[in-house]
C-alpha cells in the first residue's frame, strides 16, 4: 500500500531557516515560496512577522539562499492583496529593501558562489534574456503618479541575479529617454517596462525604437501628446493589431465592467541601430498598470521560474524561411483579467492568457507543446483596381499583415483565391474533386485529378496556413478557417 505524502509545515521551515547549514536554509526559503504561490500556507501577521524577522537576519546578498529570501518577499507581496494598506506597504518596503541588498556592488564582485541557473538552455527564458549578461539597462518610468513600480520590481526580483550582473535600473523622466540612451554607447540591450510612446517627446523618436514589421503595437504618441480622458480611455487604452496595409488595425480594447478589468499588453524581444551600434530590446508593456505587470511577471517568472510545476516553453530549433525584410524576434499578445477594487489602490490577482505567441516566423501551439506554422486569422488578396477579383487576377496575398510568399503565377495562389471566394458564398467545406475539376485554378486551363489538389492543400498548409486550412482526407474536403477580405490594389 503506498504510503501518504507527508506536508511540510510552517514549524519545520522555520526550523530549517534557523539552521546553521545554507543548504538547509536555502530548502527551506524555496519549500515556503511554493507552499505561498500554491495556497496551502495562510499569510497571517504571525507568517510575516517571522519571515520579516528571519529576513533581517539575513545578510547574504549573492547566495541561492538570498535567492529564494527574494522569492519569498514578492509572493507574500502579492499574495497579501485583501490585507489593510498598512501591511501592504510593510510588504513593499521589505521586497524593495531585499532588491537593493541583492544588486552587486560592482559588477567585478560578480564571479562567486553557486547559484541558481534562471536560463535554462533551449528555452524561451534563455532566448529572450541571453544577451542580458551584457552591459544593459532596465528602464522604467518616473512620474507624478504611481504607474509600473510593481512590475519593475517583480522584474528585478529575477533579473537582478548573478546571471545578470551588468543589468542596472535607469530610470526616466517621461520624454527623455532619446536623449539618454545615445551617449552611451557600451549599452548593449534594454528592457522597458511601459508603454513605449511614454519615453518620448515626439512620435517620430518613438517610431525609431519601434519593433519593425510588428504585429501588434499600442497607438503612437509622444509623452506630450495626449492625456486620457478616462479611465480607461477607449482612443488610448487598447492594443492594436496589424492585417496588412490595405485595412484599418484591429483594436483590443481594455474594458472595465462590473469591476472586472480585462486588459492586454504585449511582450517584444527585437533589435534596433541606435548611433551606429545595435541595441537588443525587450518590451513589456500593457495598456494599463494591470497590463504592464502581468507582461513582467509572464517574462520573468513565468518564462525563467523552473521550479514551478510544468515543462518550460522551448524556445524555437530555427528561424523560419522567410522573405527579405522579415523581421525576426518575439512578439507575445497577453489577454489579462483582474477584479479591481476602487477602494484600494494595489494590484488585484489576475488571471494571464496567452493568446498569441509567435517567434522568429513560427507560432507557438499549447495544445501540441510545440512551434509550427502560424496560422493566419485574416487573409487579404488584393487585385486590379477596377475590376472584379478573379482566380487569375489576385496578385498579392497578405497574411495577418505580412506579405505572403505566394505568387500570382502558381497553382498554390490559384487555388488559395479559389478557397477564399469560397469562403465568402458558401462558407462550407468544398469538395477537393470540385476544385480539381476548376479549370481556372491551373495554369494551362485543364483540369487535374484530386491528388494535384491535394499536394497543393499540403503545401498551402505547412508552408503558409497552417490550421487556417483544415482538410478532411476520409470525406475529401477542406475548409478554410479565416477571415477574408478581398480589396482593390490602390496604385
Amino acid at each position: 500500500m503506498p504510503r501518504a505524502e507527508t506536508r511540510i509545515t510552517f514549524d519545520q521551515i522555520l526550523k530549517a531557516l534557523d539552521s546553521r547549514e545554507a543548504d538547509d536554509r536555502t530548502a527551506g526559503w524555496s519549500k515556503l515560496f511554493h507552499l505561498v504561490r500554491g495556497g496551502e500556507l495562510a499569510v497571517t501577521r504571525q507568517v510575516r512577522e517571522e519571515v520579516f524577522r528571519r529576513v533581517r537576519r539575513h545578510d547574504d546578498d549573492r547566495s541561492p539562499e538570498s535567492y529564494w529570501c527574494c522569492r519569498v518577499l514578492a509572493e507574500l507581496a502579492h499574495a497579501t492583496h485583501e490585507a489593510n494598506e498598512a501591511i501592504q506597504v510593510e510588504l513593499e518596503r521589505a521586497v524593495e529593501a531585499k532588491y537593493k541588498e541583492a544588486r552587486p556592488a560592482e559588477a567585478a564582485s560578480a564571479e562567486a558562489a553557486p547559484r541558481p541557473t534562471l536560463l535554462l538552455p533551449g528555452s524561451l527564458g534563455m532566448k529572450l534574456f541571453e544577451e542580458f549578461s551584457k552591459p544593459s539597462w532596465l528602464a522604467h518610468l518616473v512620474d507624478v503618479r504611481p504607474r509600473d513600480e510593481r512590475a519593475v520590481a517583480l522584474a528585478m526580483n529575477l533579473l537582478s541575479r548573478a546571471e545578470f550582473p551588468l543589468l542596472e535600473r535607469v530610470e526616466f523622466c517621461r520624454g527623455a529617454f532619446a536623449y539618454t540612451l545615445p551617449r552611451d554607447a557600451n549599452v548593449k540591450c534594454v528592457f522597458k517596462v511601459g508603454r513605449p510612446g511614454l519615453f518620448f517627446q515626439s512620435v517620430p523618436a518613438a517610431a525609431d525604437w519601434q519593433m519593425k514589421n510588428a504585429r501588434y503595437s499600442f497607438p503612437l504618441y509622444g509623452a506630450l501628446d495626449y492625456e486620457p480622458k478616462e479611465w480607461p480611455d477607449p482612443a488610448y487604452h487598447r492594443v492594436l493589431e496589424s492585417i496588412g496595409p490595405h485595412l484599418p488595425p484591429l483594436e483590443h480594447r481594455t474594458e472595465l465592467k462590473d469591476g472586472i478589468l480585462t486588459d492586454y499588453a504585449i511582450v517584444q524581444k527585437y533589435e534596433v541601430l541606435v548611433s551606429g551600434h545595435t541595441v537588443v530590446v525587450v518590451l513589456c508593456a500593457g495598456s494599463t498598470f494591470v497590463g504592464s505587470y502581468a507582461a513582467v511577471h509572464w517574462a520573468t517568472c513565468d518564462l525563467l521560474d523552473h521550479h514551478q510545476p510544468g515543462v518550460p516553453i522551448p524556445a524555437p530549433r530555427k528561424p523560419a524561411k522567410r522573405k527579405k525584410g522579415w523581421q525576426r524576434g518575439l512578439e507575445v499578445l497577453l489577454k489579462v483579467t483582474a477584479k479591481l477594487d476602487p477602494e484600494k489602490i494595489r494590484l488585484p490577482p489576475m488571471q494571464i492568457e496567452v493568446p498569441d505567441l509567435r517567434m522568429d516566423g513560427w507560432e507557438w501551439y499549447q495544445d501540441d507543446f510545440d512551434w509550427n506554422t502560424p496560422t493566419p486569422k485574416h487573409i487579404v488578396l488584393v487585385h486590379p483596381k477596377d475590376e472584379c477579383p478573379t482566380n487569375a487576377n489576385v496578385h498579392a496575398v497578405w497574411l495577418d499583415g505580412q506579405r505572403s510568399q505566394l505568387r500570382s503565377n502558381r497553382d498554390a495562389l490559384r487555388l488559395l483565391v479559389a478557397l477564399c471566394h469560397g469562403k465568402i458564398q458558401h462558407d462550407r467545406s468544398v469538395p477537393i474533386k470540385a476544385l480539381a475539376k476548376n479549370k481556372t485554378i491551373w495554369a494551362d486551363g485543364t483540369p487535374r485529378e484530386a491528388k494535384d489538389v491535394a499536394a497543393l492543400l499540403r503545401l498551402l498548409n505547412k508552408r503558409h496556413l497552417g490550421r487556417a486550412i483544415s482538410i478532411d482526407w476520409d470525406k475529401g474536403v477542406c475548409k478554410l478557417n479565416a477571415n477574408v477580405y478581398f480589396v482593390e490594389d490602390a496604385d
